[in-house]
């Protein structure tokens, strides 16, 4: 039982990082696509 819920917790961190660097990821391009925009 605990062995499942140390799991369950490991795969949750996992999810939250990669969400977060998921949007990390976006604002970064988002924020190039509108520098590239800027530039014409």
């Amino acid at each position: 039982m605990e062995n499942r819920m140390m799991f369950i917790a490991a795969l949750v961190a996992l999810a939250i990082v990669a969400l977060q660097s998921t949007l990390f990821t976006v604002k970064e391009y988002e924020r190039a696509v509108l520098f590239q925009f800027g530039e014409f």
